[in-house]
């Protein structure tokens, strides 16, 4: 007997979870597909939606995938999802089988932080199965897991698109269409739940142009690409970039908490702040600052801050000459990254003949001066 389980959260489901699960029921023609949505996942560090949505949804999803079952014992299991006792639950169930465990590159990156990793490889046989954007981080994976393991891991001939639940949580908040990203029933859904919306969804809605939609879409995605990493709140992170240019439509607003002598172009930042502040009642300092200097930037600035900074900058709609070098810099080390994004902004706006909001030239100064004393 064969069995493969496909682990997640499953929040929501999208079109590539799907595709998956159809290429391993064709390459590995398993007697059992288990759809597993995770419980309480121990690598994740926001909110996750509630055990019931989240069941429904994977239920949905396997309704899309013909002989593919949910198995929900993680969601009936106190504490923590560990993928190694849904393995021993199964194992027991079916001592003669084999089982196969599915996953995406990151998860075979971050398989070795997993609970006893090598326990998991003496019950299962790991398969890798790569998205269209993952495709160097999955060879570079396939060789850490090998040199790592001293073991091979199986890679399904699946190239999926580029599609994720944070691009679709994402696109929900924002008010982006996501019909093409996931399941037919699965948006229904989504719609009929008002699942991913937030209080501030509607002003968005209609604040935001198209243009500036994607644009926000694509800093929340390079922002939450890299917030786990650095340390920082997830929904922290998420509403920042959301709102970070909720008021670029009229940075004149709330013009008696703007400073005086600030360039047209960095307005939209204070408005911003005292928007999401006094009308979309956002209440954490941490965000409201990152919003209110995302733009200029300032001296001292926390990682949030500074995260957002950074994502405006980079994320995947801007072109200019040196943006690849700089998005490159962004996961190799990011407090490089952002000081070559302030050291460019200020040579760009020179090379132009612009103003420069002092506010800019005083945080380059600062983060080098803490550079050269190795602070930073």
């Amino acid at each position: 007997m064969k069995i493969a389980l496909f682990g997640g959260t499953f929040d929501p489901p999208h079109t590539e979870h799907a595709q998956l699960l159809i290429t391993a029921q064709k390459e590995l023609t398993p007697d059992i597909l288990y759809v597993v949505p995770a419980g309480i996942p121990p690598h994740k560090i926001r909110k996750v939606s509630p055990s019931p949505m989240r069941k429904e949804m994977a239920q949905l999803l396997a309704d899309a995938v013909p002989g593919a079952t949910v198995y929900d014992g993680e969601l009936k299991r106190e504490g923590k999802s560990y993928t190694l006792l849904t393995l021993r639950e199964i194992r027991e169930k079916h001592p003669e089988a084999e089982i196969y465990l599915l996953m995406g590159a990151d998860m075979l990156l971050d398989f070795p932080t997993w609970y006893y990793p090598k326990e998991i490889l003496s019950l299962a046989k790991v398969c890798v199965c790569l998205r269209g954007d993952e495709i160097e981080n999955g060879a570079r994976a396939k060789a850490f897991f090998k040199k790592r393991f001293k073991t091979e891991c199986m890679v399904l001939p699946f190239h999926g698109k580029a599609v994720s639940s944070t691009l679709l949580r994402c696109k929900a908040a924002i008010g982006l269409n996501y019909d093409k990203d996931t399941l037919p029933n699965v948006s229904t859904y989504l719609k009929q739940h008002n699942l991913y919306r937030k209080p501030w969804t509607e002003r968005l809605e209609t604040a935001l142009s198209p243009h500036r939609k994607e644009h926000t879409l694509g800093v929340m995605l390079t922002a939450l690409s890299a917030a786990k990493r650095l340390g920082v709140d997830e929904e922290a992170t998420f509403t920042a970039a959301a709102l970070h240019d909720v008021a670029k439509a009229y940075p004149d607003a709330f013009a008696d908490k703007i400073p005086s002598q600030v360039p047209g172009p960095v307005k939209h930042q204070y408005a911003g702040a005292e928007l999401a502040k006094n009308d979309l009642g956002i209440t954490d300092e941490d965000v409201l600052n990152a919003i209110r200097y995302h733009t200029s930037a300032r001296g001292g600035m926390s990682t949030l801050e500074k995260l957002i900074y950074v994502a405006d900058m980079i994320e995947p709609s801007r072109d200019y000459p040196c943006v690849n070098k700089l998005r490159k810099l962004f996961y190799k080390n990011f407090d490089q990254c952002f000081i070559a994004c302030l050291s460019h902004t200020v040579k760009h706006l020179k090379a132009k003949k612009k103003d420069i909001y002092p506010l800019t030239e005083d945080a380059l100064r600062y983060y080098k001066k803490r550079r050269k004393k190795n602070e930073f």
